[in-house]
């Protein structure tokens, strides 16, 4: 019987089983070769939050927001686990912008006390008491320009003091900012890409 079968096939489909079987196994590598480029083409979202000021004529009521870019669109969020406030489709999507006020500073003080003086003399100049007191502040203009009205965002990073409390802490608000600016890199890139997509496609 399966001898007839395979006599059947030869002459009719004019392929052995072992070629419908590599057929098969190719048309199976190509889709996974297929799935595994669109998975690498997908591009990863992009969060980034600040303090709104209701630039947005349609977006009221909120302090705080949260915005995701997608290869769908950008989806706004004004609360975390509630559903978003409004979705830009990335042909409504003209521009971004970015400010960043930098107060990044350290200062060091020498005090010469009366006691000091008294008791050192003209001594008390060369070896004065120093306390260090540094602190690392910048603060984040987000800007998103849609066809129907600007998402103004205010984001600021701030840490420091004196001691060793104020030290982890501008050693941490420094980290922070450099994380941060880095991501205001790519919010830049990812935004330019898909906007000029959008464009092309519409």
């Amino acid at each position: 019987m399966l001898g007839k079968y395979m006599k059947f096939s030869k002459k009719v489909m004019g392929l052995s089983p072992a070629v419908i079987v590599g057929k098969k196994l190719k048309e199976q590598s190509n889709q996974r070769k297929l799935a595994k480029a669109s998975q690498l083409k997908a591009s990863k979202p992009i969060k980034f939050n600040g303090e709104y000021f209701s630039s947005h004529p349609a977006i009221h009521g909120y302090k705080w927001l949260t915005l995701e870019l997608t290869d769908d669109g950008v989806f706004v969020y004004g609360k975390k686990n509630t559903p978003s406030v409004k979705k830009f489709e990335w042909d409504e999507v003209i521009g971004y912008e970015n400010e960043i006020e930098e107060k990044t500073n350290t200062q060091t003080t020498q005090r010469l006390t009366a006691t000091r003086m008294a008791t050192m003399g003209v001594f008390s100049l060369a070896a004065p008491k120093k306390q260090t007191h540094g602190y690392a502040k910048e603060r984040f203009y987000d800007v998103l320009r849609t066809t129907t009205g600007d998402i103004e965002l205010e984001t600021l990073i701030n840490g420091g003091g004196s001691g060793a409390v104020g030290d982890l802490s501008r050693s941490m608000a420094e980290l922070f900012i450099m994380k941060r600016e880095s991501k205001t890199k790519d919010i830049r890139r990812f935004v330019t890409e898909h906007m000029n997509q959008g464009t092309v496609q519409t």
